[in-house]
């Protein structure tokens, strides 16, 4: 029977031998992935992360200094990856109206069906989710993707008004993104019903017709 000990010093002797720092961060990732969806934001503690990852302490302080640094990075990477698959999602679609809803409609749908990702819009949490849609280079850029080249489509077709600041519309995006996910509206919506309104306050603001 092996021990406690045992185990530990072989998982610990696994990490030493990680030739790719990218690697050992997606495990560590992995890790904090797997306890949102099972604790929450709230209860995820440093300790915990590195024992569910299997590597020290150290070794976790020595990719993500703080639980600040290791949140910031998690979310990161979920971002870029829902981003990713929107962008998927989206691109064929050659109606940039269209485009934009649907957009918007897999990245609702994404959050909301992921366990881990739902936990960060609860009420909360609304504060500092929302500062770092609006505010982090990286969510910018996730979202870019996707949202600038439809915005190229509609200014092809003379459908983009005039003066549209791209960055401004990637925050407001993201920031009403942030909106439909920690707060609920009076009375439960479909899907349809979502998409009906995010059509009539987000889609004049952007297009000509």
């Amino acid at each position: 029977m092996s021990r406690p000990e045992d185990t530990a010093a072989r998982s610990a002797s696994a990490w030493l031998r990680e030739d790719h720092r990218d690697l050992a961060a997606t495990r560590i990732l992995d890790a904090v992935r797997d306890m949102l969806a099972e604790q929450g934001v709230g209860k995820l503690r440093m300790q915990d992360v590195a024992a569910r990852a299997g590597c020290s302490r150290a070794t976790l302080y020595n990719h993500f200094p703080t639980r600040e640094n290791l949140l910031q990075a998690y979310m990161r990477r979920e971002t870029q990856h829902i981003h990713r698959t929107v962008q998927e999602r989206v691109h064929a679609l050659a109606d940039p109206a269209d485009a934009l809803i649907a957009g918007m409609r897999c990245l609702l749908d994404q959050v909301r069906n992921h366990p881990a990702q739902a936990e960060w819009f609860a009420t909360d949490m609304v504060g500092t989710v929302s500062m770092f849609a609006g505010t982090d280079p990286v969510v910018a850029e996730a979202a870019a993707t996707w949202i600038h080249p439809v915005l190229d489509r509609a200014a092809a077709s003379d459908a983009l008004r005039p003066g549209t600041d791209y960055a401004a519309v990637v925050e407001w995006i993201n920031r009403l993104a942030v909106s439909f996910l920690s707060f609920p509206a009076p009375a439960p919506r479909t899907a349809a019903e979502e998409d009906a309104a995010l059509r009539w306050f987000l889609l004049p603001a952007l297009f000509t017709t």
